[in-house]
């Protein structure tokens, strides 16, 4: 995985929760395949990426129309893959929830299950820091913007570019600047929050599991 993945916290998490998890088919299910998606959706933020920057770098975000479609694809990978990785983990940390707290932590509707679990934690152990540092995620504006990103272009549009000559190409979504950079940076707010969550839930499962 890449530096900025924090591999120590998702491995700790992942062998104090399924050995316990193990005995009950469908908590170990859930949990394990998200706990998989965690790693391969960021490590699909990398990829796209990398992709959308090598692009940007060498053709602008005006380039030919096949050029552009490439941009695209990745953009759409980028910021849905990134999404999805802390909902991956939201949803997968349910299931760790559910194994302590069955009474509290309903499985039956799984389309319900991913960010609001966090109050899930604060309501079974307030004295444990996992649902303050949920709630904070929750409340970033990195977060809120990925989220904004990600529903427009999975659910409505491919927003177009507003092209500045002498100035910074912009995309008409959030107003992010089209530059090789752009990618780099919102990586790192991922990066950034991912860390988060996963060092209280590292210190949750080091307590708890």
């Amino acid at each position: 995985m890449p530096s900025d993945f924090p591999f120590q916290e998702y491995e700790t998490v992942n062998a104090r929760a399924a050995p316990l998890l193990a005995g009950q088919a469908e908590l170990s299910r859930e949990f394990g395949a998200a706990w998989n998606a965690v790693a391969y959706r960021f490590q699909a933020v990398v990829e796209h990426g990398e992709s959308v920057s090598a692009s940007l770098s060498k053709h602008g975000a005006g380039p030919p129309s096949e050029e552009r479609y490439r941009q695209e694809r990745d953009l759409y990978g980028f910021f849905a893959s990134g999404y999805s990785t802390l909902e991956a983990a939201f949803y997968g940390l349910h299931f760790v929830g559910a194994y302590l707290r069955p009474d509290l932590f309903q499985i039956k509707n799984k389309r319900q299950i991913g960010a609001p679990s966090g109050k899930l934690f604060t309501a079974a152990f307030p004295a444990d820091q996992l649902g303050a540092v949920w709630a904070i995620i929750l409340e970033d504006p990195a977060y809120k913007t990925w989220g904004e990103i990600r529903n427009v272009l999975i659910h409505r549009t491919a927003p177009g570019r507003a092209i500045k000559f002498g100035g910074e190409d912009r995309w008409n979504l959030n107003d992010l600047e089209m530059t090789s950079s752009m990618p780099i940076q919102m990586r790192a707010e991922l990066a950034r929050m991912l860390s988060g969550l996963l060092s209280g839930a590292t210190r949750f499962a080091e307590t708890r599991l």
